[in-house]
């Protein structure tokens, strides 16, 4: 999945997106797209965000899929901020020439924090910077 997030007019980089079964977001990185592929979701957000609907208004996200000929379509315009908004924001503002993979998951109880760190630490490799986003759920 293909996402561009975007806040008031302003477009941010593409990300791709991997999810679960259920549709939970549990990575995501700068998009490894064809640049083919890459221009034409540029300017189809740029066409959606200067349409008088979107102008200027508030945060949203647009989401593509990639047809059987390999070129994106879009699915899904999103309103408002979502999860994808918060790594890409801190990369812009605190590594904005680095690759940054945002890895996405619920810890278990018996999860300590050396344990954490290990497993973090293995996926650094992968790229600049890495932000765990902890989606601690409280019961």
């Amino acid at each position: 999945m293909i996402k561009v997030c975007f806040v008031q007019n302003e477009l941010m980089p593409a990300l791709d997106v991997f999810r679960t079964s259920q549709h939970q977001v549990i990575s995501m990185r700068h998009s490894q797209q064809s640049e083919e592929a890459l221009a034409e979701v540029h300017r189809c957000c740029q066409a959606l965000i200067a349409s008088p609907l979107l102008a200027g208004h508030g945060a949203g996200a647009f989401e593509f899929t990639k047809s059987a000929e390999g070129m994106p379509l879009l699915v899904s315009i999103e309103v408002g901020f979502g999860l994808e908004h918060f790594p890409v924001l801190f990369g812009r503002r605190w590594a904005p020439k680095d690759r940054i993979l945002c890895w996405c998951f619920t810890p278990s109880e018996d999860l300590d924090v050396w344990t954490a760190w290990y497993v973090v630490r293995l996926r650094v490799g992968l790229c600049d910077v890495l932000l765990v986003c902890f989606d601690l759920k409280c019961h």
